[in-house]
């Protein structure tokens, strides 16, 4: 009994500061998401324009799309894309994406997101080469970052990036990096 007693009076000190600790990371988080709910307001509407370069496997290419953005939640938004890639080595490109982000405001003006959706992928051309030829569709999950610099509370600055995680019969892993510029139709006040 005395070893015990003593253990606990030698690590007393450990124990508390473990416990406090777990307070602190607590009420943090819980300023983190109120402050990211006052941020982005239900029912915002955006959309806008990118300038996307996709790469992955060997293969590289460009490519221009649009996005329609719309906060379902306080801190949750889904977004809606699409691109075409201009060809390279005979082979054309297009995606569709429908990604759900989170948003942590970092001042008034700046964004930051991390996300997580769905993506279709088309490639078509002439060209053979591991992904065969002629016409050829994948679908793939996808996860990235992301941040918006709003100019003023209609337009915003734009960057991200995400990686397409390829699997089965078109095992194509793609990095895209984007910039555009968003446009917000609808803000509720």
């Amino acid at each position: 009994m005395k070893v015990i007693i003593m253990y606990f009076l030698k690590n007393a000190a450990a124990v508390i500061a473990y416990f406090a600790a777990k307070r602190v990371a607590l009420v943090v988080a819980a300023l983190i998401v109120c402050l990211s709910a006052s941020a982005q307001q239900q029912g915002a509407v955006s959309a806008g324009g990118r300038l996307t370069m996709g790469a992955g496997d060997d293969y590289a290419n460009f490519g221009v799309g649009a996005m329609v953005r719309y906060n379902v939640a306080t801190p949750l938004r889904l977004e809606v894309s699409g691109a075409y890639f201009l060809p390279n080595k005979d082979i054309s490109m297009w995606d569709a994406n429908l990604n759900a982000q989170w948003l942590f405001p970092v001042s008034e003006r700046f964004v930051l997101y991390p996300l997580v959706g769905v993506n279709i992928m088309g490639m078509t051309g002439t060209a053979v080469n591991k992904y065969g030829f002629g016409v050829k569709n994948g679908f793939a999950p996808n996860f990235g970052v992301g941040a918006d610099f709003w100019l003023n509370n209609k337009v915003a600055l734009n960057f991200d990036a995400k990686y397409r995680v390829g699997f089965g019969e078109f095992d194509l892993d793609r990095l895209c990096i984007s910039v555009g510029i968003v446009f917000n139709f609808l803000k509720s006040e």
